[in-house]
């Protein structure tokens, strides 16, 4: 296949990533939620994967460390998140999420499905299917690598 820039996957998944984050953001604002749609991210990931390290989150997203530290800072600001020190590892941190940040999530769930849904709209539920298959493939074959 020869390369073109307009279908690239490269630039194709990253036009995707942004609008569903842009659309997302416009709906929490709608809803009086001040977050971006990469603290969403990481609330998200808290919420299903307890006891995660900066380093695992940063390594899930493709972030680099400062980026995600200043959304960590952010969240437990917030006291959507807390830190705890590893019994392990004293220099490595734990990362859970809060009472407050679990109330926060069951809110935004609704919101970031209704925006996954509207992107998928013109879509078939095999096409969608397919489209996930395909993904998780493209996936493992850049994580084989």
């Amino acid at each position: 296949m020869e390369y073109s820039f307009d279908k690239s996957l490269g630039h194709l998944s990253q036009v995707i990533s942004k609008n569903l984050g842009s659309n997302l953001e416009k709906k929490l604002i709608e809803n009086g939620i001040s977050l971006t749609a990469e603290q969403w991210s990481v609330i998200s990931l808290v919420y299903h994967k307890k006891d995660l390290n900066q380093n695992a989150i940063a390594n899930t997203y493709g972030f680099d460390k400062v980026r995600v530290l200043r959304i960590l800072n952010v969240l437990e600001a917030e006291k959507i998140i807390y830190r705890t020190t590893d019994a392990l590892d004293k220099r490595s941190r734990k990362v859970n999420i809060s009472d407050k940040g679990v109330s926060l999530y069951h809110k935004i769930v609704p919101l970031a499905q209704e925006t996954i849904d509207n992107a998928l709209k013109s879509l078939t539920q095999e096409e969608v299917s397919q489209y996930m298959q395909l993904s998780g493939r493209i996936i493992q074959n850049l994580s084989s690598k």
